[in-house]
C-alpha cells in the first residue's frame, strides 16, 4: 500500500506539494488519503457534505472486509494518537469521515463482517475523538446494545457514535442530568430511529410470555453473577412501545475503578446502559437489578441501597411490562 497517508512522531506526509500549509490541513489530507485507498475511491467522489456517491462506496465495505489490513488499521490509529498528543484540532472533513465510517461499519455488520465492522468501528472513534479528550467514553459492558439478540435497546454502531457524540455535546455544554446517587448522570436525546424494547403485557398478548435463565456478566469480568429468571416477549409476537427519548446512563470513572469488572476507558464519565425510554418520566430498573445493587460490589451490585419505594414502583411496573427481544 502507498504509504502516503502515514502519520509518524508528529509528522504528516501526504502526496500534496504545496509547502504552506498547516500541519492540521496536511493531517486532514492524510486521512482522506488512507481513507481513499481503503476503499479504492478517488478524490473525485468527495463532496462538502461527504461522499457524493456513498451509497456506491458503502457497497465497497464487503471488498474492504476481504482485503483488511488490522496490522495497518492499528498503526494509522496508533499514529493519529500519537499526533493528537502534539497538535490542535482537525478540520471539518475528519467528522465526515467518521461518519460515513459508522455507515460502512453497520453494512459490514448485517453482511456478516462482525470482526471487520469492529475494526472499522475503532477508527470511527479514533477519529471523532481526534480533538479534546472526551469527557464521556463507551463503556465494553455496553456492547450488550449491539448484539441483536439482546433483550434491551439495540442500536447499530452508527447509531451507537452518534449518541457518544450527543452525549459529549451534551457533557461540553453542561446539559447533563443528575441521577439519583452522585457517581450517576444521565445523558437525555431525542432519537425515534432508537426503538424501545419494552411491550406492556395485555390479555391478548400474556400467552406468548417466555422466560430464561440469564446473567448480565461472568467471570471474565471480574465478578460471577448469579442467574435470574427473565421473562421476554419475541420480537415477532408483540410490538414495543413508542420511543419518547432515550436515556443514557453514565457511571463516574471513580465508581468503576471501584467495581470489579468496571473496566474504565479512562473518561470523566461512562456509558453503561442505553435505555430507549418508552415514557416521559422514564422506566425503573428491574428488581433484579435493584437487589444486586443491594447486595454489594462483589456480586455484581454497585453498592447502591434502594429505597422500599423503589423496589415496589419497580416490582409494579415490571409485573405488567416486559422486555422484547
Amino acid at each position: 500500500m502507498d504509504k502516503s497517508w502515514e502519520i509518524e512522531k508528529g509528522q504528516v506526509q501526504t502526496t500534496r506539494s504545496d509547502k504552506n500549509i498547516s500541519d492540521i490541513m496536511k493531517l486532514e489530507w492524510a486521512i482522506k488519503e488512507y481513507i481513499f485507498e481503503r476503499f479504492n475511491i478517488t478524490e473525485s467522489g468527495w463532496a462538502n457534505k461527504g461522499f457524493a456517491d456513498k451509497e456506491a462506496i458503502i457497497k465497497k465495505a464487503e471488498g474492504y472486509a476481504r482485503s483488511s489490513n488490522e496490522k495497518e488499521d492499528q498503526e494509522f490509529i496508533s499514529n493519529v494518537k500519537k499526533l493528537k498528543q502534539q497538535k490542535g484540532l482537525p478540520g471539518n472533513e475528519v467528522p465526515k469521515i467518521a461518519s460515513m465510517l459508522d455507515e460502512v461499519a453497520d453494512s459490514l455488520e448485517s453482511n456478516g463482517f462482525l470482526k471487520e465492522a469492529a475494526q472499522i468501528d475503532i477508527i470511527s472513534n479514533t477519529l471523532e475523538q481526534y480533538g479534546d479528550t472526551p469527557k464521556i467514553g463507551w463503556n465494553k459492558f455496553v456492547d450488550r446494545h449491539l448484539d441483536p439478540n439482546f433483550a434491551g435497546t439495540k442500536v447499530t454502531h452508527a447509531q451507537k457514535n452518534k449518541l457518544l457524540r450527543e452525549a459529549n455535546r451534551l457533557a461540553e455544554s453542561n446539559q447533563l442530568q443528575n441521577g439519583p446517587v452522585d457517581y450517576i448522570k444521565y445523558a437525555i436525546i431525542k432519537d425515534p430511529s432508537i426503538k424501545s424494547s419494552i411491550a406492556k403485557i395485555t390479555p391478548e398478548n400474556k400467552d406468548k410470555l417466555k422466560t430464561r435463565m440469564t446473567k448480565r456478566r461472568g467471570k471474565e469480568d471480574g465478578v460471577e453473577e448469579e442467574e435470574f429468571e427473565q421473562r421476554y416477549f419475541e420480537a415477532k409476537d408483540v410490538q414495543p412501545m413508542p420511543s419518547d427519548h432515550v436515556k443514557l446512563v453514565l457511571y463516574s470513572r471513580e465508581q468503576l475503578e471501584s467495581e470489579p469488572g468496571g473496566n474504565p476507558v479512562g473518561t470523566d464519565y461512562d456509558i453503561v446502559s442505553i435505555n430507549a425510554e418508552p415514557t416521559p418520566s422514564g422506566t425503573p430498573m428491574s428488581p433484579e437489578t435493584m437487589r444486586r445493587n443491594m447486595k454489594g460490589k462483589e456480586y455484581g451490585g454497585s453498592g447502591r441501597q434502594h429505597s422500599p419505594k423503589e423496589l415496589t414502583e419497580a416490582e409494579s411496573f415490571w409485573e405488567n411490562h416486559s422486555l422484547v427481544m
